[in-house]
């Protein structure tokens, strides 16, 4: 048996909190602490057509570690295994 799914509504800093206040912890998907936004991912360029297969891995790696700087997408499983070291 599962617990209920909640619905939590943000509401703005001038809201008061009142004794029936549910007290919740909000954190992105890696565990982090939600910070209420989202930091803008650096630009990557576009890969040129005539780009070879190590051209674009490359590229796409940038791609990734852009959205998980910006908080977008978790850690890779092989990231967690060497900073586990």
């Amino acid at each position: 048996m599962g617990f209920p799914i909640q619905t939590l509504v943000v509401n703005g800093g001038d809201t008061p909190v009142t004794p029936m206040s549910a007290q919740v912890r909000l954190i992105t998907p890696d565990g982090k602490e939600f910070t209420g936004g989202v930091t803008p991912a650096e630009p990557v360029e576009d890969v040129a057509a005539t780009a070879t297969a190590k051209q674009v891995a490359n590229r796409f790696n940038q791609l990734l570690a852009s959205l998980r700087a910006a908080g977008l997408l978790a850690e890779s499983a092989e990231e967690s295994e060497s900073t586990a070291d």
